[in-house]
């Protein structure tokens, strides 16, 4: 096929002699959460606030290797890493990754747009980069988002008119597996817990909140932090 770089299917990688290629999952990010509730000991209010504000920051630093203020990433294994990485953005929604991440942007080049409305993100994508002070343009945004041939379509020559600068890569999976005819689910599966701590990806899409079964308290704190 042109243009095809892989699949994150092993499977299909070793029958096809293909490479597999993917990207952070969004179970890092839930981990990262959890990792965060385990370290605090204020108010449970207060713990979850914290927890969601810097879960994204700590999942990142802790995939690249980032060791402290005294080495910017400290030993990397793999040097091209960072570089190959696509971050998700929408575990905690977005809008809180892009706030949480602001000071980081200058590093982070290559984001994965998983849900929600693909035009607001782009309007977020720009908007924080603005605000951080550094230039979007060169980056890289991978779409995954329930595409099929027409939306892909509309998503290039968007941002093709909008954005030349930017680079653009899709993710096609449910409308390749899922082709049989019937219209498939919007959904996810993803983890209630970590270690006995209650989980939720909460998503750009009100289809994709997945997770523990109280959600109150956890969406209650997106909406303070949102606010």
């Amino acid at each position: 096929l042109p243009n095809y770089l892989g699949t994150s299917n092993m499977h299909f990688s070793m029958i096809n002699g293909t490479r597999p290629v993917g990207t952070i999952a969004h179970e890092w990010f839930l981990a990262s959460f959890a990792q965060e509730m385990k370290h605090t000991s204020q108010s449970r209010e207060q713990d979850l606030l914290h927890s969601l504000q810097f879960a994204n920051r700590r999942a990142w630093f802790e995939w690249i290797g980032y060791k402290g203020p005294e080495s910017k990433y400290g030993p990397i294994e793999r040097p091209d890493l960072e570089a190959r990485t696509a971050i998700l953005t929408d575990t905690f929604t977005s809008e809180l990754f892009f706030s949480d991440m602001l000071s980081s942007l200058e590093d982070l080049n290559f984001f994965r747009q998983d849900s929600g409305d693909w035009q607001k993100f782009l309007e977020m994508f720009m908007d924080a980069h603005k605000e951080a002070g550094y230039d979007w343009r060169g980056k890289t945004v991978l779409f995954s988002d329930s595409l099929n041939k027409p939306k892909i379509l509309k998503i290039a020559t968007r941002t093709r008119e909008r954005m030349p600068e930017l680079k653009v890569l899709f993710g096609v999976g449910t409308s390749l597996t899922n082709n049989f005819g019937p219209k498939p689910l919007n959904i996810v599966i993803k983890p209630v817990e970590f270690d006995g701590i209650p989980v939720l990806k909460i998503s750009d899409d009100p289809g994709k909140v997945t997770g523990c079964k109280d959600t109150t308290e956890i969406l209650d704190a997106v909406k303070t932090l949102q606010n």
